[in-house]
């Protein structure tokens, strides 16, 4: 709870988690440890990465892979 407060205050911290298209990513907070979809040419703001982003991306043949290090384990 206090991490979500905190990135709400002062921003999140994310990584990279997955270039899934040319124009699009997944990025990862390490503060929050939410994973969020971002459109690279696009104005709109960072939207919260759920199972109905997951299921578009693989209809679409995209292979989405989840690192260790977004559920706290270190590689």
């Amino acid at each position: 709870m206090l991490r979500e407060i905190t990135c709400a205050v002062v921003g999140h911290r994310f990584r990279l988690a997955q270039a899934l298209t040319d124009q699009a990513q997944r990025l990862h907070c390490t503060r929050c440890r939410r994973s969020y979809a971002v459109l690279l040419d696009s104005s709109l703001p960072a939207v919260r990465w759920d199972a109905d982003f997951h299921r578009l991306y693989a209809h679409y043949g995209v292979d989405v892979i989840y690192h260790p290090w977004e559920f706290g384990r270190t590689p």
